[in-house]
């Protein structure tokens, strides 16, 4: 069933309310008319969308992300344990030049605990 719409909206706010899993066609009309009535300009935004749309969003693009990166990961015969290792030294390397070389503020932004973070720094040597 198509949903007339009485604003414009941007391609990003429409492909996000789009691709959400609707309960039902009933919820989805609600939620247009809430994002269009809330919409502050001529065009419904991504941030005019119900929160749990756009958290749907965030989830999806980093479950892509996530798979983008392990899909370039060539196996060449390695144990999934040394793969594993390998891209966690990676990740905790570049989060904590990322963060000023902080582990707090690397944990924070890895969402994970300084002990956690300090502990597998000293595991993988990375000053």
């Amino acid at each position: 069933m198509k949903i007339f719409r009485e604003r414009n909206w941007s391609e990003e706010a429409l492909a996000a309310f789009e691709a959400f899993p609707w309960e039902s066609e009933r919820d989805k009309k609600i939620a247009l008319g809430e994002s269009e009535l809330i919409c502050s300009g001529g065009v419904v935004q991504l941030a005019d969308l119900p929160l749990k749309v756009r958290r749907y969003k965030l989830q999806n693009e980093k479950q892509n992300f996530a798979a983008s990166v392990v899909g370039k990961v060539l196996w060449k015969g390695e144990a999934l344990d040394d793969l594993v290792e390998m891209l966690e030294k990676n990740i905790i390397s570049q989060a904590f030049s990322a963060n000023s070389k902080n582990i707090s503020a690397t944990a924070r932004a890895l969402k994970t605990t300084a002990r956690i973070v300090s502990y597998k720094m000293k595991k993988y040597s990375i000053k």
